[in-house]
């Protein structure tokens, strides 16, 4: 549908602002995404990813719920949504939380970097004699 397309359209321009560093603009483009079509799962993950660089993690939690409702059947959506789960969770002082996440994207797509990645630095933060 036209909306799907402009809705997909704002998506991209977010997560292009996102990685140049934007969050307070990706977040304004990313919330007229839901506005147009509020089905864009897509739209729900990146302003999930939004809102978790701007340090609102419940906030992020909040949206990934909505996006994770809405990629049945694709993998490797479901594993970034896991593993962002996993790193607000972290950032929220959740760290049982953040592991099992974290497990649950690699269970999904295996080669998730984030994922592993976190659970590397969780692992060597438990065996670090400092700690």
């Amino acid at each position: 549908s036209p909306q799907r397309a402009a809705s997909l359209r704002l998506t991209e321009d977010g997560r292009r602002l996102l990685d140049a560093g934007d969050a307070v603009k990706a977040l304004t483009r990313l919330e007229r995404t839901i506005v147009i079509d509020s089905t864009n799962p897509y739209g729900y993950y990146f302003l999930a990813k939004a809102q978790n660089r701007l340090g609102r993690y419940q906030e992020s939690l909040n949206f990934l719920d909505v996006a994770e409702s809405r990629l049945n059947g694709e993998p490797f959506w479901l594993a970034e949504v896991h593993a962002l789960r996993g790193e607000n969770y972290r950032a929220l002082g959740q760290p049982q939380r953040a592991e099992t996440s974290y497990v649950q994207s690699l269970r999904l797509n295996s080669g998730n970097r984030t994922a592993a990645d976190a659970l590397l630095r969780m692992q060597a933060d438990v065996q670090s004699p400092t700690k």
